[in-house]
């Protein structure tokens, strides 16, 4: 065996869609030091092909048929511990993250990384080293450093407390000493609630309109009228700013195919995966898959970059 061939990374890339697979071989084969040798389309079949082929790393993705991603990295690393295994996913979310870390994951990546951060996070689990992506990073270290974890307290996912436990307190109300009792917040005064409207509070009955030499009668000022509505310093309010459509964005992202500005139309929108799914009739993987490429043509990392760049 040559140095050269020593050297080599033997890369297993297991994903269900087709699509995503022949792109991460694609890349990679095009790289000196990474030989691709297998495919799977689901967990139980990569750890077959594991098994038959030795590789020094799994690029493994979460969500697949048969056998999940976490479940065949499990396996993986109970059954071949001179692999590693990598985890590339669309998902970012806590429980996915501490499944597959738990599982034995050496790395994890979401699918918006870049081919250069593939290929420098593939020779790094091949050298035993851990890689995360910078989110995943962030909300490890988030979790463990957040003042809610240290003090053993709620985490940021605990059900929010009963809106009667965050209203303000008074020492003063009877009952035992230091008892707290909610208290209700001042009802607004009619006359200021007539000034909202627009309208001027009336005089009371027994009051009589002071008016000084010259001055006008307070009878003979008109009452006000309520205009049209308006905010801040009397700036009218913006209308909001509408998605636009997929020709538009077909037009100035010339780059992206048809369907591609169909999803990022709706992505715009403010729709989840499985309602951009169910307005396009096409499976919330395609749409996953449709999001991943135009990503990657548009240079953005998450929805929010491309919302943002959709609107600009």
């Amino acid at each position: 065996m040559t140095e050269a061939e020593a050297e080599t990374i033997r890369v297993l890339v297991a994903d269900d869609q087709a699509i995503v697979r022949d792109g991460l071989v694609t890349v990679l084969d095009l790289l000196p030091d990474i030989e691709v040798v297998g495919e799977a389309a689901d967990g139980e079949q990569a750890c077959r092909l594991v098994a038959e082929t030795a590789p020094d790393v799994v690029l493994m993705d979460l969500r697949m048929p048969v056998l999940d991603g976490a479940a065949a990295t499990a396996r993986i690393v109970a059954e071949h511990p001179g692999t590693a295994v990598l985890v590339l996913t669309t998902y970012a979310d806590d429980a996915s993250i501490m499944g597959a870390l738990r599982a034995g994951a050496r790395g994890y990546l979401t699918k918006d990384a870049s081919r250069a951060e593939v290929a420098a996070a593939v020779r790094s689990v091949a050298r035993g080293q851990t890689t995360l992506s910078g989110d995943v990073g962030a909300r490890l270290i988030g979790g463990l450093t957040s003042p809610s974890a240290a003090a053993g307290g709620p985490t940021p996912s605990s059900p929010s407390p009963d809106p009667a436990e965050r209203a303000p307190y008074s020492r003063d109300a009877p009952g035992a000493p230091g008892a707290l009792e909610p208290t209700s917040a001042p009802a607004l005064l009619p006359e200021r609630a007539q000034r909202v409207e627009g309208h001027n509070p009336p005089a009371p009955a027994d009051s009589t309109p002071r008016t000084t030499p010259g001055s006008p009668s307070a009878h003979s000022i008109p009452p006000s009228t309520p205009g049209p509505a308006r905010s801040g310093d009397g700036v009218p309010p913006l209308a909001p700013r509408t998605a636009p459509s997929a020709a538009e964005l077909r037009a100035r992202h010339p780059q992206l195919t048809a369907r591609e500005a169909d999803v990022l139309a709706l992505v715009a929108e403010g729709r989840s995966n499985g309602e951009i799914a169910a307005s396009l009739f096409v499976s919330v993987a395609t749409v996953k898959t449709h999001i991943n490429s135009l990503f990657a043509k548009l240079q953005v990392r998450d929805r929010a970059q491309a919302i943002a760049l959709a609107r600009s």
